[in-house]
């Protein structure tokens, strides 16, 4: 925490050069195998995929040594990503996200909120969720009630999850005036978030809702100061941009390297004037990050679109096979669904394997129109809301 927060205050070339060094300690080579030692020469290596990464994995994976940590991708552009962190790398990371929620007035290991999409069950789970003091919380499928009651009773200093659950939330807590936890902050993730959602959310639970923009591979990339800028935060982590997509690197990532990786967001970089924390570095608007993940089943009962994330990443297991696929909703109850990489006979299996773990996970009866007017390829949500009006 004390070497990000100096290295925060160093200027901007000092800074370069603290990168620099990160950057000759990896030991990179070139082509020709000639030692990368700067980041004109680093701007060629060429760019690290998603499918490379998960290819490159699976043998780290094998031969990680006891005591590494693993963490999972939500799998938001279809299959989820293994990634694999040791002591010192996981350290890091959370030393960036307790530098930033520190700038907000609360701690990492305060009382947190979690508002999640993804089922979190287990006992590693669980006992992680003890030790970092938070509870999670699903404002989609328990009943108003139960939820404001287990709120309540938890009585966070800060929440944090997806947008689309906090907005959720919002409504309900709208719906059903109650007394209030005193929050310090609302961290919101994963999920674009436009000015009038975030200003119906701060009018509701009077504190500052703070957007974080990262990903599972490298954890928190940028974080909003008050005055709305999401600031680099990360002294190890070096941003580009090419043909507007963004490219992330950890240069202190050994177990796992990730160098010019293709995190799949098409997003702005500018510098900024403000100072308030981290880089004068910001990431401007991100596109292609929806906050529309509240699907609707036959019933009309509200349910979280990760379920089709989670539906698949079980069917991929079970076959051994890796699928493209989105949802597109414009009509409750009716999903289309589109998969490239599989025929017609399997899409229909796929079809009534999906329609049978959403009614055995949820309870919720839903119907699916198989589609192939459009290919699954690039940064896309997995799920689309397209209904034109739903309260």
């Amino acid at each position: 925490m004390n070497f990000i927060e100096e290295f925060w205050r160093l200027n901007e070339e000092e800074q370069r050069e603290k990168q620099l060094e990160f950057l000759n300690g990896l030991g990179l080579k070139d082509e020709s195998g000639k030692v990368i030692c700067d980041f004109d020469s680093f701007s060629r290596l060429p760019i690290m995929t998603k499918s490379n990464f998960k290819s490159r994995g699976s043998t780290i994976i094998e031969k990680s040594a006891k005591g590494s940590f693993i963490r999972k991708t939500a799998g938001t552009t279809s299959s989820p990503t293994t990634v694999v962190l040791n002591k010192d790398e996981l350290s890091k990371l959370l030393a960036v996200r307790d530098y930033c929620f520190k700038n907000h007035g609360f701690r990492l290991g305060s009382r947190e909120a979690r508002f999640w999409g993804r089922a979190t069950n287990g006992f590693r789970n669980d006992l992680k969720n003890f030790l970092l003091h938070r509870q999670i919380f699903d404002a989609v499928a328990d009943e108003p009630e139960v939820f404001l009651q287990k709120l309540a009773r938890w009585n966070p200093v800060y929440i944090y999850g997806y947008s689309s659950m906090v907005l959720e939330a919002t409504r309900i807590v709208k719906e059903n005036p109650v007394k209030l936890p005193r929050l310090r902050g609302i961290v919101v993730t994963a999920e674009a978030i436009m000015p009038p959602q975030k200003a119906y959310i701060e009018s509701t639970f009077a504190v500052p809702v703070i957007e974080e923009y990262g990903s599972t591979e490298f954890d928190v990339i940028a974080f909003e100061c008050r005055r709305r800028h999401r600031h680099l935060v990360n002294p190890w982590i070096h941003l580009e941009r090419e043909s507007e997509e963004l490219l992330v690197s950890d240069l202190s990532r050994c177990s796992q390297p990730l160098i010019r990786y293709s995190i799949g967001d098409v997003a702005e970089i500018y510098h900024s004037e403000c100072g308030a924390f981290g880089s004068f570095k910001c990431v401007g608007e991100i596109k292609g990050r929806t906050i529309n993940q509240i699907a609707y089943g036959a019933d009309g009962k509200r349910f979280h679109a990760v379920i089709f994330s989670r539906a698949l990443e079980h069917y991929m297991v079970r076959v051994d096979k890796v699928f493209s696929f989105r949802f597109v909703q414009n009509e409750v109850g009716v999903f289309h669904m589109n998969i490239n990489g599989c025929d017609e006979a399997e899409e229909n299996r796929i079809k009534a394997f999906v329609i049978d773990f959403v009614l055995s996970e949820l309870g919720v009866p839903i119907e699916i129109e198989l589609s192939n007017t459009e290919k699954v390829d690039g940064k896309k949500p997995y799920f689309e809301q397209q209904l034109e009006e739903i309260h």
